[in-house]
């Protein structure tokens, strides 16, 4: 009864539109009246503070007036109030209390005050006495959130008007060093923050502690601000973007809200596979992304058969993706680096953040154990193996590996699923401890699963014969991780960070298919079972240096060790026939590397990473390079190129579409080659009054491609079609070319961006398309992408629509006949190609406050003109043909074609609260 009412809801999403707005027009009708009538029974402030201490007149608010105030007790110490407030709201009594001091406030809700250093806004400039000597200044300090005090990694801190700056590393810390100065402030900006300019004095050996207003979607003022934030931020680095998490929950969205889904409208990234987590960035494969999560790696990286990622959103506070040329800070991969900074906790208050959409629910909880330690939890669990909604069926049976239709239809065909559960989870847990004002400690734990089983029948009836099928499949995969991190400040020259991550994956697949034929009262059986398991251990530890040692360098230094134990067994159950690769590998290696930068406009970066690794007994260099020229007022133009290596990678599979297959091997082994890549790329960023276009070029050519060679077999009588493994092939190479082209304009609460990327994929095998090279599978020529937001008041609207042209797939040639088994040949490899992708998605969603609640509820809808897009083209024989001749082959073969399609439309529906 509840799925079937979940059919006619997600079918009727123009009703649920409706009843969904009448709901907006309840709740924001009641948050008007909680506003009022917290308005009419605020208390009016009377005290009478004579030359008293800040600390002891905080204590007295608190008190009073039920207050939670938070501040650094370094910047209120030895001040003293003395002041008389009579019948004054709130907002005048702290105006007063703070009037005479260098401090301001910002009140967050009625109950909630921060206290802190007076900030000027970048709308707004004091006349500062200024000297402009010919020496060298020291810029150093932290960049916090005003609202929960957390770090604020990766943050842009400059002299305003001028390309002298930093950018702070992932602990919010930043130092630069300037000889001159043509302006009297600093300016200080991040992607989803105010920008603010602050006042420069001549005491610059002082520490700064900025902190930055979020611009955050839903606000605890009464006031609602129409600006829309950037999503996607870009600077003179070549193949760099910064996402804003804020912002990305506000595009459509396939029921969770998922940072790696967004990630694919960046230009260069695919997206018509529809897989959120299996990115291809710029030719490459998923697994030549490394991605790191404070610290450690995560392997897991999909939830729903790659539907969206196991990352969860409310955990992250920063997310930045290298598209390629990336410095030698980063190793271990070929293709991309995916730097996600997790969330630390509210160090002011403890907060609850709730969600809840057609798949899944979600829990976030922050606690500021002490001053100066807090701790994050966040936990999101699916409710499909309990009740499974309209939403979830749509993916399911999208998934579901279906019998195609017979060339004859037959009214005696009985197919019976029994017994099909599926759930998933992931689970963030922080400890971030600021032992001093030098020293940054903290701790993160994830755990993410998917747990899947199902099991179905399938019976064909004739005159004279019966046959039954039974269909068991189990599918788990999940992924372990912690990290311990340590980062110290130990002057303004020179920064340090030593960490320790260890991380666990493990996938089993078991695929059991049982047969009986039952002919003149005789009965015969079979079986046939596959499995297939792959584990990976990794352990990592690795110490990083920063250090500025004048105005033109900052130099770059560290040791790493990476090691790796990896297993594969693919295991033919009832013949005994497996395929077991395991070994261990180790990499030691030390980097190098110097940013210069000799005239304002220009910067160069070189730098070199040595690995020993143990598997092969050799030292392998990677050199790096990449410059920077600004060229005029608002237009920049990069370049990049480097040596990469890559000693673990995932063998890519010809299995047909369902579960990913795919399972890692450790290069040096059983023949495995070792990956490894060029980068060349050069690029233009433009940017003015609101306007961003950039346009990038690039190149890369690969060594030690790894596949796993699968033979499609199946019996002459058999109703499923099975895939036996028949070996690696390693020794590939790959040539990938591109341009991405991408154009957005800003307003106040409107943005739209428009990319387009042109690309050319190609690999070789020697066992492969004899010998000649063939365009790989994920080989796409074209893809344009359009996205657009609109916020108005606490609405917020978005839209996303994108083009693909036609992936390539391999149609068979011929078929083998050996006594009761058929092969498909392929004798050439992706000589086809599919029909072309393109779908639209919208979103809309209402930003409320309830009292102190506030919360965020929407619907999201994904192709919403229900295109019937193809993700993959298989081939089977006429089964009934085959089966009618009692099992025996004949000589001509009749091959039958059908296609996957890929998510049709759906409807997703969402509510978030934070309390």
């Amino acid at each position: 009864m509840g799925n079937k009412l979940s059919k006619t809801l997600n079918k009727n999403w123009k009703l649920l539109l409706i009843i969904w707005l009448l709901s907006l027009i309840i709740l924001a009708g009641m948050g008007m009246v909680c506003q009022v009538s917290a308005q009419e029974t605020s208390s009016k402030v009377n005290e009478n503070f004579e030359e008293l201490a800040l600390t002891d007149v905080i204590k007295i608010m608190q008190q009073r007036y039920d207050l939670k105030v938070a501040f650094e007790k370094a910047v209120i110490e030895g001040i003293k109030i003395n002041t008389s407030i009579t019948n004054a709201t709130m907002k005048t009594a702290w105006d007063n209390i703070l009037k005479d001091t260098e401090l301001e406030f910002i009140m967050l809700g009625d109950k909630r005050i921060v206290i802190r250093k007076k900030q000027i806004n970048n709308n707004i400039k004091e006349e500062k006495s200024f000297e402009t000597k010919s020496m060298q200044h020291i810029f150093s300090g932290k960049v916090r959130d005003s609202k929960t005090g957390e770090t604020i990694p990766y943050a842009t801190v400059s002299i305003a008007n001028s390309n002298k700056g930093a950018i702070a590393n992932q602990d919010g810390f930043f130092s630069f060093t300037a000889s001159t100065l043509p302006s009297d402030s600093l300016k200080i900006s991040h992607l989803g923050y105010e920008s603010y300019n602050l006042a420069l004095s001549n005491n610059y050996d002082e520490f700064l502690e900025i902190q930055l207003n979020s611009t955050s979607s839903y606000l605890q003022e009464v006031e609602v601000r129409n600006t829309l934030p950037d999503m996607i931020e870009t600077n003179a680095e070549s193949g760099y973007s910064v996402i804003n998490p804020e912002k990305v929950a506000k595009l459509p969205q396939i029921g969770e809200r998922d940072i790696f889904r967004s990630l694919q409208l960046l230009p260069g990234i695919s997206i018509a596979n529809e897989n959120a987590s299996g990115l291809r960035v710029r030719g490459g494969l998923p697994d030549q992304n490394l991605v790191m999560f404070d610290g450690f790696t995560i392997y897991h990286l999909d939830h729903l058969y790659g539907f969206f990622s196991s990352i969860n959103f409310n955990a992250v506070k920063d997310i930045r993706i290298y598209k390629g040329g990336f410095d030698a800070r980063y190793g271990g991969r070929i293709s991309s680096i995916i730097d996600i900074t997790g969330k630390s906790g509210n160090k002011y208050e403890p907060s609850i953040d709730l969600g809840l959409n057609l798949l899944s629910a979600d829990v976030k909880a922050e606690v500021p154990i002490t001053n100066n330690l807090t701790a994050l939890v966040a936990f999101r669990r699916s409710y499909t193996d309990v009740y499974q909604t309209g939403l979830f069926e749509t993916i399911y049976d999208f998934a579901e590996a279906e019998i195609p239709e017979f060339i004859e239809p037959s009214n005696n065909i009985n197919i019976n699923g029994e017994d099909d559960n599926f759930y998933y989870y992931d689970l963030h847990a922080k400890l971030n401890w600021n032992a001093s004002e030098k020293d940054v400690l903290s701790f993160s734990f994830y755990s993410g699963k998917d747990d899947y089983d199902k099991s179905q029948s399938f019976q064909l009836e004739n005159t004279t014969s019966e046959r039954t099928e039974t269909l068991e499949e189990d599918f788990t995969i999940g992924n372990t991780g912690m990290g311990f991190k340590w980062g110290r400040y130990w002057n303004r020259q020179l920064y340090s960070s030593a960490s320790v991550g260890y991380s666990k994956y493990e996938k089993s697949y078991l695929y059991n298919i049982q047969s009986t034929l039952t002919e003149n009262n005789l009965t015969t059986s079979g079986s046939w079972a596959v499995g297939r398991f792959n584990e990976l251990d990794e352990l990592t530890a690795r110490i990083d240096f920063e250090y500025y040692p004048n105005e033109k360098n900052q130099l770059d230094f560290g040791v790493y060790l990476v090691d790796n134990n990896i297993s594969y067994e693919d295991e033919i159950i009832n013949i005994r026939k497996s395929f077991i690769n395991g070994d261990e590998g180790t990499q030691m290696g030390v980097y190098l590397q110097n940013t210069f930068q000799p005239v304002e406009k220009i910067k160069f970066t070189t730098g070199v990473r040595s690995t020993y690794y143990s598997a092969t007994n050799q030292m392998y260099l990677e050199p790096r390079v990449s410059a920077s020229w600004k060229m005029g007022e608002n237009l920049v133009w990069n370049a990049a190129t480097g040596k990469y290596y890559q000693f673990i990678s995932q063998a890519e599979s010809d299995l047909s579409f369902g579960f990913d297959q795919d399972f890692w091997v450790l290069s040096g082994n059983q023949g495995t080659s070792l990956l490894s890549a060029w980068h060349y790329q050069t690029g233009l960023l433009y940017q003015r009054n609101g306007w961003s276009a950039e346009l990038s070029v690039y190149h890369r050519d690969i060594t030690g491609l790894t596949r796993g060679g699968y033979q499609n077999l199946m019996g002459a009588s058999d109703l499923y079609s099975q895939w036996e493994f028949n070996g690696l092939l390693s020794g590939g190479e790959g040539k990938i070319s591109g341009i991405d082209i991408y154009v957005g304009r800003q307003w106040q609460n409107y943005a739209i961006s428009l990319s387009y990327s042109l690309a050319q994929v190609k690999h070789q095998f020697d066992e492969i398309n004899n010998g000649v090279a063939f365009y790989a599978d994920h080989d796409q020529r074209h893809e344009l992408k359009m996205i657009q937001f609109l916020k108005k008041g606490r609405f917020n609207f978005s839209m996303d629509w994108v083009y693909g042209s036609g992936m390539p797939y391999s149609q068979p040639t011929d078929a083998l006949i050996n006594g009761s088994s058929i092969w498909l040949l392929y004798r050439e490899k992706n000589n086809r190609r599919l029909p072309i992708y393109h779908r639209m998605d919208v979103a809309a969603s209402y930003d409320f406050q309830i009292g102190k609640t506030l919360g965020n509820v929407g619907i999201s809808v994904f192709n919403l003109y229900d295109r019937h897009n193809v993700g993959d083209r298989s081939f089977i024989f006429d089964r009934q043909n085959i089966f009618k001749r009692n099992g025996a082959p004949q000589q001509i073969v009749r091959i039958l074609s059908y296609d996957h399609f890929l998510l049709q439309q759906s409807l997703s529906i969402f509510m978030n609260i934070k309390i």
